[in-house]
């Protein structure tokens, strides 16, 4: 091999160990935001707020390196941006459609039921 053919094969190998290293710490980033993510959204949880962590965001102010803080009582606090999360109203069956099993009777409940009630 020519001095040139190792250098060339040694530019190639450099820029393979490169690209290597830029992977690994994109996936590390990813993992690291992923892990963030869900550890904030349990703290959420615990605290029962209806929100969760809006990662778009918060990417970005990491990114920038530009998070925000406030004081309170002496102590500093950072600011994590969050997204309101919709609750699903629990599914109501409908008056219409329920049968007495008292009367049998459709559009009431035993407990609602005039004919047992005032016989």
């Amino acid at each position: 091999m020519s001095s040139d053919e190792i250098l060339r094969a040694s530019q190639a190998m450099e820029n393979l160990a490169k690209m290597v290293l830029e992977r690994r710490n994109a996936a590390t980033v990813d993992e690291k935001m992923r892990r963030l993510d869900d550890l904030i959204n349990m703290i959420l949880q615990i605290n029962d707020c209806h929100a969760k962590v809006d990662r778009e965001k918060l990417e970005q102010s990491l990114l920038r390196q530009s998070v925000e803080t406030v004081e309170k009582n002496h102590q500093q606090y950072v600011l994590i941006p969050v997204m309101p999360v919709q609750r699903k109203a629990p599914a109501r069956r409908r008056q219409s459609k329920l049968q007495c099993s008292f009367c049998q009777e459709v559009g009431h409940t035993r407990a609602h039921c005039e004919k047992r009630l005032h016989p």
